[in-house]
């Protein structure tokens, strides 16, 4: 039988290609250890799994829809997958981008604004509040999130224009594999060597360079930084907007919650017996796998490689069932 809605031939869910981004601090995991078709040599720093930007267009690559961009699907039929909530218009753009990140340096000290203060510093985009999970992490591997108690702006400032010691005015989190943390818009923020991460994000790619570690390119040249808008931007007292940890035993498997914010929510599970862990229409839910994991959608079975995304449509939500695997699952409210 075809899969139809309102009339016309459409996939139950959704596959895309991915677009792989080579980086100077970028590394080989995504090719060595989860198999990606990677044809380039280069270190490859990011991974984009579900994009709905110029800079990459995701493609279904399945079904009645495949070759089509995500762009093209979403404003085609809105409903099918956002769902049947009509007290805000549908979006034009995707909301959200799921990337990959592999660092093998230290990335530079950079910081979002948030929605108002893009708008106010004449952005195209929105603001950028993400999530890290950590997917895999080498010994004493580390991030940096936020400032520490009373440092201020001017402090910042100060230390950038001298070239000084940027390290001890941040906070330096020591990571290992299953952790995550939410980054509210307006965080100062680095991503440290030894580290692969799943990153949730607003569909933006407004992004302030504060510091770059006085490193400089081939030609000797330092790159370029956007004081003025990140200090607009930096949020000296941030309130992290994270849910308290809870975790709930089923008889299928485990479910914990990751985090909450006014764009997403993050859950984990753990998927050990059959289950239907969905019985709404009311958000389109990203699924990252973890693991092999088995997924069964209107009678069709799916199995998702370590590091593959799916995205589920609001309207297939409540015919899917899980088999097996763990899972990050990211939705809206």
């Amino acid at each position: 039988m075809k899969k139809m809605y309102n009339g016309n031939e459409i996939n139950r869910y959704f596959i895309f290609d991915e677009g792989y981004f080579p980086k100077p601090w970028g590394n080989f995991y995504f090719k060595e250890k989860l198999n990606k078709n990677i044809l380039s040599n280069e270190p490859i720093g990011e991974a984009w799994l579900i994009s709905d930007r110029e800079e990459y267009q995701s493609s279904i690559i399945h079904g009645p829809l495949k070759g089509k961009k995500i762009n093209e699907v979403i404003n085609t039929f809105p409903e099918f997958i956002f769902g049947t909530d009509k007290t805000s218009p549908f979006p034009k753009k995707f909301p959200l981008l799921l990337k990959l990140i592999d660092a093998n340096e230290l990335l530079s000290v950079q910081v979002h604004p948030d929605d108002p203060t893009a708008l106010k510093l004449g952005e195209q985009d929105s603001g950028k509040t993400e999530m890290w999970y950590i997917l895999d992490a080498k010994p004493n591997s580390f991030l940096y999130i936020g400032l520490k108690k009373n440092v201020k702006k001017e402090h910042l400032i100060k230390e950038i224009n001298h070239h000084g010691d940027i390290d001890k005015l941040l906070n330096k989190i020591y990571v290992k594999p299953g952790e995550h943390y939410l980054i509210p818009a307006g965080t100062v923020h680095a991503i440290g060597p030894g580290i692969l991460l799943a990153e949730i994000q607003q569909n933006s790619n407004v992004t302030y360079r504060l510091f770059d570690w006085n490193r400089v390119d081939t030609n000797g040249k330092p790159r370029l930084l956007h004081i003025e808008k990140g200090m607009e931007s930096i949020q000296e007292e941030t309130i992290l907007l994270k849910a308290k940890k809870v975790e709930k035993k089923h008889t299928f498997g485990i479910e914990r919650y990751l985090c909450s914010c006014p764009y997403f929510i993050a859950k984990y599970w753990e998927i050990e017996k059959e289950c239907k862990i969905w019985d709404n229409n009311f958000s389109f839910h990203i699924v990252l796998s973890l693991s092999a994991s088995y997924i069964n959608i209107y009678d069709e079975n799916i199995k998702l490689n370590k590091g593959e995304a799916l995205l589920i449509p609001a309207k297939s939500c409540s015919s899917v069932v899980i088999k097996e695997g763990i899972l990050l699952d990211y939705y809206q409210i």
